[in-house]
This record gives structure tokens, C-alpha cells and sequence, in this order.
């Protein structure tokens, strides 16, 4: 097994064009060197299949994984069900590079567009690090005041909980949700 450091398109298309195995199952971001490295490996005769996020493009053989859209759509549904009002919904991801989030995103974002008054309000890439998903999420609490829920698509949920903790002041977990004090509701 081999784990890239950071997981960013080069040092994954590298360690793939490295590979010496007879097949590869990846997690990785759909990404033209990404592509690229898998057209090479399947011209050395090297199947590839990508897991939980799809490089549809690419010349692997399947991908395994769950719906990313249907699943988008799912917490689609529940925000708009459990908030005590519409409003715009934050998500945070780790990139829209990663083809299950942009899934997941374009998912919630056809389920909102269907209920009145719910809308996208804004996408913040946190990069699965908690510090860096605390501060974005903390800076756009900051400017958009209106935010009814928040959709975590990846990693980053003591980030999550600790920029809610911030706004509302009530102590949170990242397993809890719940209506605020001015009636406004974080999932």
C-alpha cells in the first residue's frame, strides 16, 4: 500500500507511474495528471479501480463506491425538513476536485433548488484540516449571518463543531445538531 503525502494530483500520478504492482485500487481526485497516470498504467496491462471517489473519465475499469449524488440529495432532504427555517445552507468539502464531493454538492444542490427558500449559500474547501475548516467556516459565519445548516461533505468535523461553538456559543459535538438561541439551526 502506498500513502501520498500530501494527496495532491502530482504526487499521486507519480507514485502510480511508480507502481510495479499487477493492480491498483486508488482514492484519488479526478484530475488530468491523474487521468494520465491511469491511461499509462492500463497501457502496461495494470487494471485500475477507483474507491469512493470516481475518475469516470479515466481509463479505469470500475469504480467502487457509494451514490455521492443520491447522498447529496439525502441531506438535501433532512436540511430542509429539520431546519426551523429556510435559508442558505453551507458545505463544507475537502476539494470539488474529489469527484464524490462535487457529487455530493451538485446532490444537495438539486434536492435545495426543489424547497422554497433553500439555497447553496456557499462552498468552503477545508481540505479535511480542522483548523483550516474552522477558520473559513468562522470567517463566512461572520459575513453571512443567514446560514441555516452547514453540510459537511468530508473530514473536518471538530473544525466544524468549533466554528459553530464560536457563533453560537453553545458547547457542541461533531455528532449533534440542533436549533440556536436566534433560531438558527447548524446540521
Amino acid at each position: 500500500m502506498t500513502v501520498t503525502a500530501p494527496a495532491q494530483p502530482e504526487t499521486i500520478a507519480q507514485a502510480l507511474g511508480r507502481t510495479g504492482c499487477d493492480a491498483v485500487i486508488v482514492y484519488m481526485p479526478d484530475d488530468p495528471l491523474t487521468r494520465q497516470a491511469v491511461a499509462a498504467l492500463e497501457a502496461r496491462g495494470i487494471p485500475v479501480v477507483t474507491l469512493i471517489s470516481d475518475v469516470p473519465q479515466s481509463a479505469r475499469i470500475a469504480y467502487a463506491g457509494p451514490d455521492h449524488f443520491q447522498s447529496g440529495r439525502s441531506a438535501g432532504y433532512f436540511i430542509a425538513r429539520m431546519s426551523r427555517r429556510p435559508g442558505p445552507v453551507a458545505v463544507l468539502c475537502n476539494t470539488r476536485g474529489l469527484q464524490s464531493h462535487d457529487d455530493r454538492i451538485r446532490g444537495l444542490e438539486a434536492c435545495l433548488t426543489a424547497q422554497d427558500g433553500f439555497s447553496i449559500g456557499a462552498v468552503v474547501e477545508g481540505r479535511d484540516d480542522r483548523d483550516r475548516s474552522e477558520s473559513r467556516l468562522r470567517q463566512l459565519f461572520a459575513i453571512h449571518r443567514d446560514i441555516v445548516a452547514v453540510y459537511n461533505v468530508g473530514a473536518g468535523n471538530l473544525g466544524v463543531a468549533a466554528a459553530i461553538r464560536a457563533v453560537t456559543g453553545r458547547e457542541t459535538t461533531p455528532s449533534t445538531s440542533g436549533g440556536t438561541s436566534d433560531g438558527r439551526f447548524i446540521a
